[in-house]
Parts: structure tokens; sequence; C-alpha cells
């Protein structure tokens, strides 16, 4: 019999996979009402936080099924989606729109 804990791991990305399609869901729901370019900078970067989630999760438990697929999403695919993630909530949280800044009283 296997010791829980090795599930342990399983579960946990299951669990985040699980919150970031959420995330996602909601990110991509914010763009639809306010379509403003800030909201479409994180609705990618949830996006592709979200990607990167699943299919982690999906290698983790159909690691048999195709081998040839492992190496190139471990050397590519998950870090050119990471790449984007992060340069998706740089720029939204750098990039200030001029909505945001108060307007001089004159």
């Amino acid at each position: 019999m296997v010791p829980l804990i090795y599930y342990f791991g399983d579960a946990i990305q299951a669990v985040v996979a699980t919150f970031t399609v959420i995330l996602a869901t909601v990110s991509i729901g914010a763009l639809r009402k306010r379509p403003e370019r800030r909201y479409l900078l994180l609705s990618v970067a949830f996006v592709s936080l979200c990607i990167i989630s699943v299919s982690s999760v999906s290698l983790e438990l159909f690691v048999g099924g195709a081998p040839d697929v492992i190496p190139f999403a471990e050397l590519y695919l998950f870090p050119s989606l990471e790449l984007l993630m992060v340069l998706s909530f740089l720029v939204a949280v750098v990039w200030s729109p001029r909505s945001i800044r108060p307007e001089d009283e004159n």
C-alpha cells in the first residue's frame, strides 16, 4: 500500500490548477466588463498561469502518454509562458493609465 503522502503533491497541484482556472475566468470576466489595457495584461498573465498549471497537472497524471512532449514542455513551453506571465504582470503594475492620475484643480 502506497502512503498517502505520495499523492499530496499531485493533490496540491490539482488544487492550484483549479484556483488558476477560477482566477483566469474572473480576470477574463473583468476584461469583458472593462476592456482596458491593464485588464488585458492581467488576463494574459492569469491565463498563462492557468495554462502552466493545467498542463503541469496533465503531465503529472499522464506522464507515460507521450514521453516526447515532456522535454518540450519543460524546456520551451513552460519557461515561455512564465516569461509572458511575468512580463504581463510587470507591465500591468508599472504602467499607469491617465484615468488614475489626479487631475489639476485649477
